[in-house]
């Protein structure tokens, strides 16, 4: 099952969770509140939802990130051996995003402030697996029974960042308003293997030419593992999104964003999470990128 959330394109002030068709490209309400329905498929229950009113043509609504109201985006990294290995003895980091970074698939991909005070900066793609959260974490050796479903995933980052008097400033490194995108629906996890670690084919691609390109089964830390040393770092609940970390570039040193690119990030079987990057850079005008 596809699950969006989504409004109409001419008003946005009502948003809905709906079942896609791919297909017959189309979506129809899902009745009920998410954390209802959403327990009952993480349980494998999909019989348990139910679908209300006529289908809708997905041409005649603005899908919208994947996420309740409540959620908390939390994100991990330095997870895929072709990106960068883990240092022996060392845990890979683990942070949290501000819901107001997060966008759907076709909204713009802003530009950070930062850049005006902090010029050496430049904004970065990263794709990634999301595991979105349909139940509690019950039993933390075994997390995947609580998993809804997998999202296609770009962490945007702030690069080139003064470093903080800790060290790198991760979480301000991740925060850039309206940049990371999550979507373009929630892929429940039957369709990707149960409550087994995904494999499935990993894209990028910027203006038409792959820049990164690996495979979900070749994270170092598995679905499992991220969700456990996530959910003992600070409770999961049901509809939280977890980043998974990205896999090495193709072709490129790394992932800038340039005004105006569209970044399509896909996922096998997930579907593609599509942005065009803001046409202007208004602090890059003020102060050039060297």
């Amino acid at each position: 099952m596809k699950i969006a959330r989504f409004c109409d394109r001419g008003d946005s002030s009502q948003e809905r969770w709906g079942s896609v068709n791919t297909e017959a490209s189309t979506v129809q309400i899902i009745g009920g509140p998410f954390e209802e329905w959403a327990a009952a498929i993480a349980a494998g229950e999909l019989s348990a939802v139910g679908l209300t009113g006529d289908p809708l043509p997905l041409e005649s609504v603005r899908l919208l990130a994947p996420i309740s109201p409540r959620s908390e985006i939390v994100g991990t990294g330095i997870n895929y051996p072709n990106w960068v290995l883990p240092w022996p003895g060392i845990d890979t980091p683990f942070y949290y995003k501000p819901r107001q970074s997060i966008i759907g698939t076709e909204q713009e991909i802003k530009w950070a402030r930062l850049e005006a005070a902090q010029p050496q900066t430049q904004l970065c793609y990263e794709l990634e697996l999301v595991v979105v959260l349909g139940a509690p974490v019950d039993d933390r050796a075994n997390p995947m029974p609580a998993v809804l479903g997998y999202a296609v995933g770009n962490d945007t980052c702030i690069r080139g960042m003064r470093p903080s008097f800790l060290g790198m400033d991760l979480p301000g490194s991740k925060s850039a308003f309206h940049a990371t995108g999550i979507g373009p629906w929630i892929t429940t996890k039957d369709e990707v293997g149960g409550n087994g670690q995904p494999d499935l084919e990993m894209v990028m691609r910027v203006n038409g030419t792959v820049t990164q390109h690996d495979r979900t089964s070749a994270m170092s830390w598995k679905v499992e593992r991220v969700l456990r040393e996530a959910d003992l770092r600070c409770r999961l609940a049901p509809g939280d999104a977890v980043f998974t970390g990205t896999c090495g570039f193709v072709g490129v040193p790394d992932g800038f964003y340039q005004p105006g690119d569209l970044i399509e990030a896909e996922i096998e079987g997930l579907g593609v999470l599509r942005n065009r990057v803001q046409t202007v850079n208004p602090y890059a005008a003020v102060h050039p990128v060297p």
